[in-house]
């Protein structure tokens, strides 16, 4: 019972095995970075042939005997044409030199194309071959046509490398390579010894005329400068005895002003003060009139005051105060010392009513 159940296990396991490798047959991977093509060898399940269509990363069916597969690297590639790479460009140029030139292309195969790249140009890697013959094509044709001295020359040397991107484009197309240019790059340019001694001679000439040039114009400069130097002080001059004649013709007017204004103020002064004396008289003589005046009416008032009652009253009262009596002796029968009405009689006083 126990053998029995081994070899049913033994059994079930060969069983799994099998169906694995049988499915593991049937499917097929496209990794990442990459497209797949299948090919229907038999016309089965469809038409025989490349199937016109690019399968993405991931599984798909892969039958027996009907299916196979070809890979594509579906990302941007790179083919450098340099001595450092072991793969030299050189060509000549228009006027007859060598021209070293370290080239970097950058491509990648047009989406959903790889089909047509497989049933065009074949399986594998063939493609690529395609591509670097015709970009070598393309940048001698665009490059060949320049003169030496003008790849030196970044604007010229941009030009040319577009026009390279533009010919390899139409040749891929002309020759049914789905493959589209990203970018063309021209890292280095060297020349053959015979060129850089020429230019080299001619940098040398050419420092040495532009040195000659910048000694010509120092010397002119120089000229120019002393001949500034010299106006420049003349006008300096010319500034200051305009400055000094200036100044003293400002001083003069001004003194002139000054003298002016004293003499004004003096002229005021003394107007003022002739006006203020005269004020001041007037105002004496008005008040000196015055005084008069007053003088004349108090003494008009005084005679008016005598010639009355009043006047005889005061003429008794001054009567009075000049009699000079010693020790008199007067009889009461005689004179009533209280009776002062008696008494004014007695001196002259009238009656007053």
């Amino acid at each position: 019972m126990k053998l029995t159940a081994k070899l049913t296990l033994i059994g079930i396991a060969l069983i799994v095995i099998i169906l694995g490798s049988i499915g593991e047959s049937l499917i097929f991977k496209v990794p990442p970075g990459h497209v797949g093509v299948r090919t229907q060898r038999i016309a089965v399940f469809g038409t025989q042939g490349v199937v016109p269509e690019d399968s993405p990363p991931g599984w798909n069916r892969n039958f027996w005997f009907i299916d196979s597969w070809n890979l594509f690297d579906s990302t941007v590639q790179t083919f450098h044409m340099s001595k450092k790479s072991g793969n030299p460009f050189q060509l000549k140029s228009y006027d007859g030199y060598s021209v070293n030139l370290d080239v970097t292309i950058k491509y990648r195969i047009e989406k959903g194309k790889a089909n047509t790249i497989l049933v065009n140009l074949g399986a594998a890697n063939r493609y690529q071959g395609f591509v670097e013959n015709l970009a070598r094509d393309a940048c001698r044709s665009a490059f060949g046509v320049m003169k030496t001295e003008a790849f030196y020359q970044p604007k010229t040397r941009s030009k040319a490398t577009k026009q390279a991107a533009e010919n390899l484009a139409k040749s891929l197309k002309q020759n049914k390579v789905a493959v589209e240019i990203i970018e063309i790059l021209i890292r280095d340019v060297r020349f053959d010894e015979q060129y850089e001694r020429k230019i080299k001679d001619k940098k040398l000439a050419d420092q040495d005329i532009e040195l000659n040039k910048s000694k010509a114009l120092a010397a002119e400069q120089k000229g120019r400068t002393n001949k500034i130097e010299a106006e420049t002080k003349a006008m300096i001059k010319v500034i200051a005895q305009t400055r000094d004649a200036t100044i003293m013709s400002m001083k003069a007017q001004m003194d002139q002003q000054i003298a002016k204004i004293r003499a004004d103020y003096a002229k005021y002064v003394t107007e003022t003060r002739a006006d203020a004396d005269l004020f001041a008289a007037e105002k004496d003589a008005a008040g000196l009139l015055l005084v008069k005046k007053a003088e004349a009416k108090g003494e008009s008032l005084r005679n008016k005051a005598l010639s009355g009652p009043g006047g005889a009253v005061l003429a008794a009262l001054n009567a009075a105060k000049n009699i000079r009596l010693g020790e008199v002796t007067f009889s009461t029968l005689q004179l009533d010392p209280l009776d002062m009405e008696g008494i004014m009689k007695k001196l002259g006083v009238p009656d007053i009513d």
